[in-house]
């Protein structure tokens, strides 16, 4: 989580510096988008992909990689071994809550 706010923050700051944008991201001068996807090595299928859209902070984006990797952990280990890896979700996330919802 904490690898993708640093990418995100060094991409917010090349683009202020080349005057693409102000980087404002609470006034939606730029928005990010994450996917997100946990792997089992013992059985090499990911998960359901996610991807968490219009993230309005760096925060915002290491708290729903955060929550999403957590949610698919929990999701796959619950799933029989037949249905594991397939799907994509899109979803949103509500930083008051901490957690995401299906768009």
């Amino acid at each position: 989580a904490r690898e993708a706010g640093a990418f995100c923050s060094s991409i917010r700051a090349l683009l202020e510096t080349i005057g693409t944008c102000d980087g404002n991201m609470q006034d939606g001068s730029l928005r990010f988008d994450v996917n997100v996807t946990v792997h089992n090595d013992a059985d090499k299928i990911d998960s359901h992909r996610v991807e968490v859209k219009n993230l309005n902070s760096i925060r915002s984006v290491e708290r729903a990689v955060e929550h999403e990797q957590s949610r698919l952990i929990e999701l796959y280990a619950t799933e029989q071994p037949g249905t594991r890896g397939s799907g994509h979700e899109t979803r949103s996330f509500n930083a008051q809550t901490g957690e995401s919802d299906l768009m």
